[in-house]
């Protein structure tokens, strides 16, 4: 299955993304310093030897290096992880109880139906890519992600590639994210999916090409991406990705559990509509009227801009901020319709 990147505009499935398994790949990912660490100890151990010049310098203190370089380069690693998983874990707790309320309203939102059915739509993605199952695909995605997802395939097809996915251990799901509005267009879930994959590329030639990221190249990968999931029928359809070094910004989104609940949108609203309704005439340049000195913060040029221009204000201008986050965390592998509401076609080319 194909990995999502930051920018949805190049492919995390171009060949730049892997490596012959003839061949090793002399970039390794940060994932990949804990695997590197015998190699990175048995050069401190070398250069240690070659700067005392002690030819005693022998296998007790080689294991000592090698302690200490497993120490420094792993460990930490090892607790961002714990750290992560712990994150999401209290989350979890937190969005499920919250959507009891909201099953209440949609049965679609309670946790255990939320969670069994990302489950069952991870594993059938992962068959669907494998087996380029073009119907499938487009049963299970959003159509902005299936229109990427077919440029992706058909250029695995054009040079004769096939990536082959198989789940070895899980997948384990966290339910971190929970919007229930008005109808259902902008009914939204979030899951934290955790599972090993098994994933290489076969050439029409019959070599083996693995992923850059796979340190020990044996094609299994430690995956963790934020799934967000859009209301079809009666369940749910996959509509955006993020790799965990992305998606980290659901663990503190606001949770909706109800329309009636949604008090950070209900305040944005009337506050950009109070500010635009004292707004001065269509065509007015602002610095006609205001004389701005640059001489103070960026908070304080705005507040003074405020005075002629309300839109201007510090909490309009973050309600706008806010809004073309949430807007292009969505478009990085999904819909941009919310993105290029709100941005010039220019601009959400270059966020994306």
């Amino acid at each position: 299955m194909p990995r999502s990147s930051a920018s949805r505009r190049s492919c995390p499935t171009h060949s730049s993304c892997w490596r012959s398994s003839r061949r090793r790949c002399s970039r390794r990912r940060a994932a990949a310093a804990p695997a590197s660490a015998a190699g990175a100890a048995a050069a401190a151990a070398e250069e240690a030897a070659a700067q005392t010049g002690d030819d005693d310098f022998g296998f007790f203190d080689l294991l000592i290096v090698i302690a200490f370089a497993f120490f420094f380069l792993g460990i930490p690693a090892t607790i961002k992880r714990r750290r992560s998983r712990r994150a999401r874990e209290q989350r979890d707790a937190r969005v499920s109880t919250a959507s009891a309320e909201a099953a209440e309203d949609d049965p679609a939102f309670a946790a255990d139906v939320v969670k069994a059915q990302a489950a069952a739509l991870y594993a059938d993605v992962q068959r669907a890519w494998s087996e380029r199952d073009d119907a499938a695909l487009e049963r299970m995605l959003g159509l902005a992600l299936l229109v990427e997802w077919r440029r992706r395939l058909a250029d695995f097809a054009s040079k004769g590639w096939v990536n082959e996915v198989t789940i070895q251990r899980g997948p384990k799901v966290d339910y971190v994210g929970l919007v229930n509005r008005t109808g259902s267009e902008e009914d939204r879930v979030t899951v934290a999916i955790s599972a090993s994959l098994h994933s290489v590329v076969r050439t029409s030639g019959g070599a083996v090409i693995k992923r850059n990221e796979d340190a020990d190249e044996d094609g299994v990968l430690e995956i963790c991406e934020y799934w967000t999931l859009a209301r079809s029928g009666d369940g749910w359809r996959l509509v955006s990705i993020e790799q965990e070094h992305e998606g980290g910004h659901h663990l503190a989104a606001p949770i909706v559990a109800a329309p009636w609940s949604d008090d950070s949108r209900l305040s944005d609203e009337s506050l950009v509509e109070l500010a635009t309704a004292d707004a001065p005439p269509a065509g007015t340049s602002v610095s006609e009227l205001v004389s701005v000195e640059f001489g103070g913060t960026a908070r304080e040029k705005a507040l003074d801009l405020a005075l002629a221009d309300p839109r201007c204000a510090p909490d309009v201008l973050e309600v706008a901020a806010r809004r073309a986050v949430d807007a292009r965390a969505e478009a990085v592998d999904g819909d941009d319709t919310a993105l290029l509401q709100i941005a010039s076609p220019q601009v959400v080319h270059a966020l994306l």
